[in-house]
């Protein structure tokens, strides 16, 4: 496939991202990708529920694929493995992260889309993408974290430290979208949050990623203007194809970068929802 995208590498080495925008022929789309540098974190994909149609992460847990993924030699690698991969708070890394939400579409990089999603189907009809990002993180909403036992607000950013990384967030409907970052304020553990509200038009669209796209430590959140591409294709799987290769590090013998984990795209039409996912737990499967 070629690249449709102007403007993707902008996103290599920048963590999990979200895209939002339409298809030339009109078509809305939200586009999320996972990236990792721990094994927990790698350790993942991206699958669809087939009941509610909702896109979440799911942890690799099978010998067969872990070894093919991480290029594991023997037992004891195998098992040192699963040891660090099981040190990674499922609070974190386990969660839905594009949700179907009546006429509209919620997609977030943490616990944080299933607030998204209620506060979109209980409010009033007319609600635009915008207005439910706002009353979504207007006040503190708690998710439990058996790892620490600890209650983590997930309207703010992720406690990671030392990267804190930001919570990125949108809401798309058939014309306009709106685009959340909340990054740890500088020097402080105030939060510093952002709306950016876009109108869809075909063949465009814009991203968001939660770092500035370097391989510093700690990361550098992501700040100034939102990623512009241009979308020159219609076929959800296409796009997807284009967003997995633009997203971390392609060597597997380099364990400093990031590397991409999965790509998956929910579009908008006329007969329903379309749905592509590529995942590198995938690549060389028989």
């Amino acid at each position: 496939m070629e690249d449709n995208f102007s403007g993707l590498s902008s996103m290599i080495y920048s963590g999990r991202g979200i895209t939002v925008g339409m298809t030339p022929e009109g078509n809305s789309f939200v586009g999320y990708t996972l990236t990792g540098r721990s094994p927990s974190s790698q350790a993942r994909r991206l699958v669809r529920g087939k009941e509610t149609g909702i896109v979440r992460t799911e942890l690799v847990e099978d010998d067969e694929t872990l070894i093919r993924m991480f290029n594991i030699k023997n037992e004891a690698d195998l098992s040192k493995l699963k040891s660090d991969i099981a040190k990674g708070s499922r609070a974190l890394i386990v969660y839905p992260a594009i949700m179907p939400a009546g006429n509209k579409i919620v997609v977030s990089n943490g616990a944080q889309t299933k607030l998204l999603y209620n506060t979109s189907i209980n409010a009033y009809v007319d609600a635009n993408p915008i207005t439910i990002l706002r009353e979504a993180f207007s006040k503190p909403f708690y998710e439990y974290d058996e790892k620490g036992d600890k209650l983590i607000d997930v309207t703010k950013y992720e406690p990671d430290n030392p990267n804190f990384t930001p919570r990125i967030s949108a809401c798309l409907d058939n014309k306009l979208a709106g685009i959340h970052i909340v990054r740890r304020a500088w020097e402080s553990e105030e939060k510093d949050d952002k709306i950016s509200t876009i109108v869809l038009f075909p063949g465009q669209a814009n991203g968001i990623t939660t770092y500035s796209g370097g391989n510093e430590n700690p990361l550098a959140p992501f700040k100034g203007e939102l990623l512009y591409f241009n979308i020159e294709s219609n076929d959800p799987q296409e796009i997807c194809y284009n967003l997995y290769n633009a997203i971390g590090n392609p060597n597997p013998n380099d364990n400093n970068k990031v590397y991409r984990v999965s790509a998956s795209v929910m579009m908008k039409k006329k007969d329903g929802l379309c749905f592509a996912a590529l995942n590198r737990a995938d690549e060389g499967k028989k």
